[in-house]
């Protein structure tokens, strides 16, 4: 209605001004319609591809969310807090917020045939900015290192050295639903402290399992599609 609303004041106020319902007028304001539309049509053919622009968008996006993960890592290994300092959570939603407005621009431009890939990728990379503020907020109480947190230290390590496209994260989701087997079967905490680190790490796992998740399904479901679109290219 919005697109169209304008096209269909312009020729209605022609019969308005014109006063008749005559097939002259009918077929005039018909034609009018045709060449406007047609001459749109064969402008927006050709658009221009935004595809590189996006790519260096992903990279850029997977680079702070490596750098995110390597800084957690040495949190984890170091027993300290995570803060931040370098704001990398902010960089990463306003290049995640610019990535999907072109997303979603790429995505009106196909004329012919149009994929969801790059707007499903955003979309993905969207729940996992969001589950890394949350595993920021576990960190920022987190004071006491242990043998699990070391563990969990070096997965964490693994995951932004593997953080990629195209990897489909199958063996870190079953790493680390291993290490949740174990974390639950191993000794119990002793000291007040120490029980509550252990829920700390054990909500922090949980969160990066689930970030791990995510891009397993995502990968399952968009990444068989995506290589095929690349060698069809």
């Amino acid at each position: 209605v919005a697109d169209g609303i304008v096209v269909s004041s312009v020729l209605v106020s022609h019969i308005l001004l014109e006063q008749s319902l005559s097939f002259f007028w009918f077929k005039n304001e018909l034609l009018l319609m045709a060449v406007g539309a047609g001459i749109a049509i064969i402008l927006n053919l050709y658009m221009p591809k935004m595809e590189d622009e996006l790519k260096r968008s992903q990279q850029k996006i997977e680079a702070i969310m490596r750098q995110i993960l390597i800084e957690m890592t040495q949190g984890l290994r170091n027993q300290s807090e995570y803060l931040d300092e370098f704001g990398l959570l902010n960089q990463l939603k306003g290049t995640l917020d610019y990535a999907q407005e072109k997303a979603a621009r790429n995505l009106d431009n196909q004329f012919f045939a149009s994929s969801h890939y790059y707007s499903q990728y955003v979309d993905m990379r969207l729940v996992q900015y969001r589950i890394l503020t949350q595993m920021k907020r576990h960190l920022v109480s987190f004071h006491h290192s242990s043998e699990q947190s070391m563990a969990l230290a070096e997965i964490t390590e693994k995951t932004a050295q593997t953080l990629d496209e195209h990897n489909t994260a199958e063996d870190l989701v079953a790493e680390i639903t291993t290490m949740v087997h174990e974390f639950r079967s191993s000794k119990l905490p002793e000291t007040r402290e120490e029980f509550e680190n252990r829920a700390i790490l054990f909500q922090f796992m949980n969160d990066l399992r689930y970030l791990l998740e995510m891009k397993r399904d995502f990968y399952a479901e968009f990444g068989l599609k995506e290589k095929e679109m690349t060698r069809g290219r």
